[in-house]
C-alpha cells in the first residue's frame, strides 16, 4: 500500500505553485481565467488567490485542474510521489 509522508495539501500547493510559475508566468489572473473563463470579476480572482495560498481546494477545483491543465495528464500516484520532482512530473 502506498502512503504519503508529506501532508497532501503541502505537496499540492508545491505542484500548483510550480504549474502557475511555468505555465502562467506566475500570473494568477491568467490561471484564474483559464480555470473559470465565464467569471472575470476582481473579487473572484482575489478569492481564488486566497484559496490557492491557503491550499484550500474542493472537488470542483480538482475536476477543473484535470480538465484544463497538465495535472489531468499525471497519474495520482505520481502527483503525490515525493520522489518525483515538479519538472519531471509535468514534462
Amino acid at each position: 500500500m502506498f502512503e504519503f509522508d508529506l501532508p497532501t495539501d503541502e505537496i499540492l500547493k508545491r505542484r500548483l505553485r510550480y504549474l502557475l510559475m511555468t505555465e502562467y508566468d506566475g500570473n494568477i489572473s491568467k490561471f484564474y481565467r483559464k480555470m473559470y473563463p465565464q467569471d472575470v470579476e476582481l473579487n473572484g480572482i482575489a478569492r481564488f488567490e486566497f484559496y490557492l495560498k491557503r491550499g484550500q481546494y474542493n472537488h470542483n477545483f480538482f475536476r477543473l485542474l484535470a480538465e484544463k491543465t497538465k495535472v489531468g495528464e499525471v497519474p495520482l500516484r505520481r502527483l503525490f510521489d515525493l520522489d518525483v520532482n515538479n519538472e519531471d512530473l509535468f514534462k
